[in-house]
């Protein structure tokens, strides 16, 4: 027998694997959601500003701070920025430095009534415009703004990089930072910002050897996980921050696809070329994001409108990609400039756990497969793999390692990645490399 429960929901049948639910119900006991962001400015002023008497322990050792987010936390802080309350009751900067990592260009409900801080389903409301740092317009709703405008009216806009992996863009959303959506154009940067795309990554930093299975929750994608780790450039990422805002070095100039020279392209375009690498299984539909109408209260925290009334779609746009299917724009590791194999930010579900024609991921970020190419021309042929064998494109892997080495000096010389983990990227190539090779 069911017994009736309010933290509960059953349906008659039980829930189908794979599947997303939709519930609609009248809540009750609002939390001050908001108040986060007021307590995240708060102790950072504290610990800048404070003194020895006030109970600061950092007293007189900070002199700059740099937050950093996550995923939710990434998106926490571009709802943060957007806000403008990174300037506490003193009229003081809190922080100076804010790295908003795989947010794409989603913000959240952390100053909602009723918020859920952790929803980011496609199609809810962290898909909110703007979501340019410059001023943007929607000619679909006519609305007008930018990221930043509160932040510039109050003359205090601290360093911001927006650091995004490839599952951001297949997601659909993370173009849309850097993308004139009036008529689809590169949107103009605010000089205080940064916007970076790791190329060919996924949602969470890669592991090798590959995962079929994740560790972290038992999914099982229709290929294995993608195995790039892109530490190393957020490691680059956080030093040039650092360096930013003390005032001694700009950081690289920002790396992600672009209209200007045709690396941006929309995803319904290219999803295709993967068509024809064995054992390949294409999404049923690729993801764009929506304009969602939640009533004429919602810049007072208030969703009047559920189900929100849905509008058009928004343009969704990724890197184009090579001969090897590695995507071309964007700061490029050596496992995709160099590659061994084909990365992408984006994976099937498998059969077991149910409705495999959907993304992995659209309810935490999306997972990305690898695959590697084909090792000699016979396999190439035998195959009948479309994309260039490792025997055609390295002669020896004598001659593989010195452009892994070339590839990996180029992003030190540009300031993408620290030389101290030159060797670390030199000894994951080679492993890989050898992995592949060996199973000839």
């Amino acid at each position: 027998e069911i017994e009736p429960d309010v933290s509960h929901v059953h349906l008659q049948g039980g829930f189908e694997l794979g599947r997303i639910y939709k519930l609609v119900y009248t809540a009750k006991g609002s939390r001050i959601v908001g108040l986060g962001f007021a307590a995240v400015r708060d102790i950072c002023s504290f610990m800048k500003f404070a003194s020895d008497e006030e109970g600061n322990p950092l007293s007189g050792y900070l002199d700059h701070a740099i937050s950093y987010g996550v995923s939710q936390t990434g998106r926490f802080l571009r709802q943060y920025i957007y806000t403008g309350m990174n300037v506490d009751e003193s009229a003081r900067q809190s922080m100076d430095g804010i790295i908003a990592h795989v947010g794409g260009g989603m913000r959240g409900e952390f100053n909602l009534r009723f918020g859920q801080p952790s929803k980011d389903v496609c199609y809810i409301i962290p898909e909110l415009f703007p979501f340019t740092d410059t001023e943007q317009k929607d000619t679909v709703t006519g609305k007008e703004g930018g990221l930043l405008d509160r932040m510039t009216s109050q003359g205090k806009v601290p360093k911001i990089m927006f650091t995004n992996s490839s599952a951001e863009y297949w997601r659909g959303d993370a173009a849309l930072i850097h993308t004139n959506i009036e008529d689809n154009s590169d949107a103009p940067e605010h000089p205080n910002v940064r916007r970076y795309h790791f190329s060919g990554t996924q949602h969470g930093s890669g592991k090798y050897p590959l995962e079929t299975v994740r560790e972290s929750d038992s999914v099982r994608g229709n290929l294995p996980f993608n195995g790039i780790n892109y530490t190393p450039i957020l490691r680059g990422c956080l030093t040039n921050m650092n360096n930013w805002i003390k005032g001694e070095n700009d950081p690289p100039a920002s790396s992600h696809p672009r209209h200007e020279d045709g690396t941006a392209i929309e995803t319904k375009d290219v999803i295709g070329k993967f068509s024809k690498i064995p054992g390949i299984r294409l999404p049923d539909r690729v993801l764009n994001p929506m304009r969602l109408d939640y009533g004429d209260e919602q810049h007072l925290g208030r969703t009047v409108k559920l189900p929100p009334e849905q509008g058009e779609t928004y343009p969704a746009f990724v890197s184009d990609v090579d001969e090897t299917l590695n995507e071309i724009a964007g700061i490029r590791l050596p496992d995709v400039s160099v590659p061994v194999a084909t990365n992408t930010g984006w994976n099937t579900r498998h059969s077991l756990i149910g409705n495999e024609g959907l993304l992995i991921g659209i309810t935490g970020g999306l997972a990305g497969w690898t695959v590697a190419l084909p090792s000699t021309e016979s396999e190439k042929e035998r195959d009948h793999d479309p994309r260039p064998s490792l025997e055609s494109l390295y002669h020896t892997k004598q001659d593989y390692m010195l452009k892994i080495k070339e590839a990996a000096q180029k992003l030190i010389e540009e300031g993408y990645i620290l030389n101290e983990d030159f060797q670390g990227v030199m000894d994951i190539c080679e492993q890989k490399y050898d992995d592949i090779t060996s199973t000839e």
